[in-house]
């Protein structure tokens, strides 16, 4: 998952962070992808890709945007309510 090194670079461009938005929720929407982006955000190293995500509710384009709200409908339903990931 190179792209999550980038990720931070890529919230300056709107239309590339709401396609990173999309492929990370499309990758946590199958077993393995699903694990290995829930390590990326509870990992030893975590990311703050939910945050991003929801930084990302506030853009102007509406794309981008329906991308985000979709990836953290997709991660929400495999984060426990006893986690602390934002």
């Amino acid at each position: 998952m190179k792209l999550v090194y980038h990720y931070h670079t890529l919230l300056n461009n709107f239309r590339v962070a709401g396609n990173a938005a999309y492929i990370f929720g499309t990758v946590a929407e199958h077993g393995h992808g699903q694990s290995r982006v829930m390590s990326l955000i509870n990992g030893e190293h975590p990311h703050n890709i939910l945050a991003d995500l929801t930084t990302m509710l506030e853009y102007d384009d509406t794309e981008s945007i329906m991308n985000a709200a979709g990836t953290l409908g997709t991660l929400v339903r495999f984060i426990s309510p006893s986690q602390n990931c934002i």
